[in-house]
């Protein structure tokens, strides 16, 4: 057994990749992003799928399905990519699945890293997400985001922090601009300015997302704004990752209650 032609979900937080990612998974030769779940059929995974939904909505709180690169890794994401790479370690450690995976890449440094490890992943960039970050993102008052945004800024800082660089990071432009001149360099040149995705999404960093090269691009606007759209682009997809589509009514019904889910959720009290 061997992980071959993977493919890289490459997408901001809170525009959607993981629904795309989930339906892309439906097909006989993926595997839920989950180790536990890799022995799943079809009908299996749309019931796990859609129960999913249905304890979101019953909890209040999104949990990406409860899938995730940690849990078919083994251990913490960041910290896998962090492993010495020139003696490969890292792709040793990753387990040996017959069926192709959906990895979850949020940033440029993750993506590298990845393409590097796995050269013939096929790499997916969803470009045009802003009004769908702001829906779920800024316009959530959903109780963990805030901290939960804070922990994720601070284990990227973390892990690309030079020694001589300050122990917490900015938290805000100001913050940002007010760092010495050869950290910003280094956090702009060295690390593709993924640094601002953590503080504000600016229509500089949007744009210079956007225009970042992929395999395939998929416009996030378009694509949620309606079903038969969404259909569309996630059949494009299958095409080109040579994927099965799944049944469109099956897809109709997690498109719905996953929309009702989000919109219901992003409007907590």
């Amino acid at each position: 057994m061997k992980n071959f032609n993977n493919i890289i979900l490459y997408f901001l937080p809170y525009s959607g990749g993981n629904f795309l990612g989930a339906c892309l998974s439906l097909d006989s030769e993926c595997m839920l992003h989950n180790s536990t779940l890799t022995d799943l059929n079809y009908t299996e995974k749309v019931s796990y799928l859609t129960n999913q939904l249905d304890l979101a909505l019953e909890t209040g709180r999104w949990n990406d399905f409860d899938l995730g690169n940690s849990q078919v890794v083994g251990i913490d994401f960041n910290k896998f990519l962090s492993i010495n790479l020139p003696g490969g370690y890292a792709k040793k450690m990753l387990p040996m699945y017959s069926k192709k995976i959906c990895f979850v890449i949020h940033n440029y440094m993750e993506l590298m890293v990845c393409k590097t490890l796995y050269p013939d992943n096929q790499v997916l960039l969803f470009t045009n997400g802003a009004n769908m970050i702001a829906f779920q993102r800024n316009k959530s008052p959903r109780k963990y985001a805030a901290d939960q945004w804070k922990t994720k800024l601070y284990s990227y800082w973390q892990t690309i922090r030079d020694s001589s660089w300050p122990k917490t990071p900015p938290h805000t432009l100001n913050e940002f601009e007010s760092l010495p001149d050869c950290i910003r360099v280094e956090l702009v040149e060295l690390f593709n300015s993924e640094i601002l995705r953590y503080l504000d999404y600016t229509k500089e960093f949007l744009t210079e997302w956007d225009s970042q090269p992929a395999d395939f691009k998929v416009d996030v606007e378009y694509m949620y704004s309606s079903f038969e759209n969404f259909f569309n682009v996630y059949t494009d997809v299958c095409k080109f990752l040579n994927l099965k589509t799944a049944n469109k009514d099956d897809l109709l019904l997690l498109f719905n209650k996953w929309k009702k889910t989000i919109t219901q959720l992003a409007s907590q009290e």
